[in-house]
This record gives structure tokens, C-alpha cells and sequence, in this order.
């Protein structure tokens, strides 16, 4: 809104006015060009609304001229930016507090349960950098790490996003080891700098989930269960991750079949040993169209495949427990949780038991 009046009565301006007009558009022209924060709340603009309210009113006081001109434009001015963002900002400011929430919960938890001197690579640093002081924090997105903001890997097409922060180097941040890595969408990689860590074949196979309970999910952060090595090269085609974060998207809004053919592509374009993951999402597509058998044979399949995703011990805790009554088979699957999650395991009785409640009336 700034420029209606800077267009109007420019020329009337002093040229200190102008000067620090010139100064406001070459600054929001590098917000535009660079691509602006992470958040949408427009941050970047923060610093020079002292500087923009006062050049809007003074080209207001000269365009107006009559005093009750001044003020109905002064209002309409306060109004128009008081009310048309307002929806918008409160929405932001929301998810960035549960962004903050969420973080903090996982920190609070891996704090618990691992008192090592871990190191952590995140996608949105946030409150992870204040909350890990004496722990190594390493920023997938390069916003906080000079290595990765300088010495970029060269980018990815096929890695289309609607993320605006595109500079990563997987390479440098596998080369670290890092105990942990947190995605901004906890199983899922969203952003480049998370997709790229899967064209990777030592991320495919070093790195399993572990999960907390809180908020009312369960919230996964990336293990380091063995150690990087080989040369670090990219040997895996992007459409295997890409299909893999579509065939998420689509099981999230219930396209099922969709979300299927999305897995069987990733399937079929990742090499051996195959990302289980995918098996897993495959068969949990198989319990949501109810073919419990099929659902029940494919998790069999995956922990013979990969004896680290708890996901499936769990799933087959529960098939076992309350569906065909194995208690041996059961108890077998808890001590594989109890190996890989033991915070999980009270909760996941807790549910045996009233899930068993409710079958017995």
C-alpha cells in the first residue's frame, strides 16, 4: 500500500524521503528475489515498518491534503491492513507455535530416553539449537550452516517442491553421521534437503524411525542404527522418492488405489536391500481396504526383511493379541519393541488390554 502514495506525490517528496523510499523498494526487492523466510508470515518485512507506516502517511497528509481526507485515509489504511491479514496471520502464528510445541516435545523425549552426546541434523533448526546447547545441531537447510550455504549440491529437477529453501549437500551431511535426523513432516520428507538425503542409498540403510506418543500421535525422528560408509554418491532415481511422498499424500486423503500404484512405483525403482518402508505403507493400505490376510502376510514379510521398523512389530503386536489370540507370538513381538522402543511399550499394553475389554462384552 506504501507505493499508492509514494506513485502519486513522488515528485513532491523531499529528498531525504526519497531517499528512504529507495531504500524500501531495494530491500523488498531482495526479500522477493531471494524467496523470503521459511514461515509465511512475511518476517523479513518486520524490520521496516517503521520506516514504510510513516512514508505511506506522509504521501497520504500530501495526496489528501484536507484534514478529514487525512484521517478517513488513515483509517481505511489501518483497517484494510488490521483486517484482510489478520485470518491469515493468526493461522501462521498458530502452526509456528505448534511447530515450536512439537519440537520441544521431541527434544524433551530423545533428552530422555538418550543421554549421549548426540548429534542432530533438522530441517527447521527453530528451538532445536537452544534446547541441544554442547550437542552438535546440523542444518539440512544450510540457513545456519556456512558449508551447506556456500558449497550447495548441484540441484535436483526432478525434486519438485513447494519448499522455497532449495539449497542442501546430503553428501556433507551423511559424511557427519549424524545420530539423528528430524524432518519438518516426521516420516515424511518434504523439503529438498530431506528427498535428497534418499537418493542416497547409506541413508536408505542406516536409518530407521523410532516414535514418541504426544499430542495425540506418534512423532518419528530418523536413527542411526549403522554406521555411514562406502562413497556417498547418489545412485537412487528421484522419482523413488518422489512417488514414495505421494504415495503418503494420497494415503493421508484416502486415494487409496492411487496411493498403491505411488508405492509400487517406489517399489519397483528402488534396488536391493528394498526401503522396507514402503512394504510397510503397502500393507497398511491392505489393512484400510480391510484385507486383514494380506495386510497380516506382507508385515511377516517385512520384519524378515528388516528386523529394526517398530511400526510392524507393533501392528503385529496387535494382530497377534487381539485378532488371532497368539500370546507366544505376541510376547515375541514385544520384546522386538521393548529392543527398538521401550517408552512405547506401557502405552501400547495400556491399549491391549482395553481393546481386550472391549471384545469380551
Amino acid at each position: 500500500l506504501f507505493l499508492i502514495p509514494l506513485l502519486l506525490v513522488v515528485r513532491k517528496w523531499t529528498s531525504s524521503i526519497r531517499a528512504v523510499v529507495l531504500f524500501l523498494i531495494v530491500y523488498i526487492l531482495y526479500i522477493i528475489i531471494i524467496g523470503g523466510d521459511v514461515l509465511k508470515v512475511h518476517r523479513f518485512f518486520v524490520p521496516i515498518l517503521p520506516l514504510m507506516i510513516p512514508v505511506t502517511l506522509f504521501g497520504l497528509v500530501i495526496f489528501l491534503k484536507k484534514r478529514y481526507l487525512i484521517w478517513l485515509g488513515a483509517f481505511f489504511l489501518l483497517g484494510w491492513q488490521l483486517y484482510f491479514p489478520r485470518q491469515h496471520v493468526i493461522s501462521f502464528h498458530h502452526s509456528e507455535k505448534m511447530l515450536v510445541k512439537n519440537m520441544d516435545e521431541m527434544i524433551v523425549n530423545l533428552l530422555a530416553v538418550d543421554h549421549s552426546d548426540f548429534s542432530l541434523a533438522v530441517s527447521t533448526v527453530g528451538i532445536a539449537g537452544y534446547r541441544l546447547i554442547g550437542h552438535r545441531v546440523i542444518d539440512l537447510l544450510g540457513l545456519t550452516d556456512s558449508t551447506i550455504a556456500r558449497h550447495p549440491e548441484e540441484p535436483i529437477d526432478k525434486l519438485s517442491t513447494t519448499w522455497k529453501e532449495t539449497k542442501y549437500n546430503s553428501k556433507y551431511v551423511l559424511s557427519l553421521q549424524p545420530d539423528y535426523i528430524l524432518f519438518s513432516t516426521a516420516l515424511k520428507p518434504s523439503a529438498p534437503a530431506e528427498r535428497a538425503l534418499f537418493l542416497y542409498p547409506q541413508f536408505l540403510n542406516s536409518y530407521r524411525t523410532i516414535g514418541f506418543v504426544y499430542g495425540g500421535a506418534i512423532n518419528d525422528i530418523y536413527k542411526r542404527f549403522h554406521p555411514v560408509t562406502g562413497e556417498l554418491k547418489r545412485t537412487i532415481d528421484p522419482e523413488f522418492v518422489q512417488s514414495y511422498n505421494s504415495g503418503l499424500n494420497q494415503m493421508s486423503a484416502g486415494r487409496l488405489q492411487a496411493s498403491s500404484a505411488s508405492f509400487q512405483k517406489a517399489w519397483s525403482l528402488c534396488p536391493e536391500p528394498k526401503y522396507p518402508y514402503v512394504l510397510y505403507h503397502l500393507a497398511r493400505l491392505e489393512m484400510m481396504k480391510k484385507n486383514y490376510r494380506d495386510y497380516y502376510q506382507m508385515l511377516n514379510e517385512l520384519v524378515k526383511r528388516d528386523s529394526l521398523i517398530y511400526y510392524a512389530y507393533k501392528d503385529l503386536l496387535l494382530l497377534e493379541a487381539n485378532l488371532y489370540n497368539n500370546p507366544d507370538k505376541a510376547a515375541e513381538y514385544r520384546e522386538r519393541l521393548l529392543a527398538l522402543v521401550p517408552w512405547y511399550v506401557p502405552g501400547l499394553d495400556s491399549f491391549i488390554i482395553e481393546s481386550r475389554k472391549r471384545i469380551n462384552k
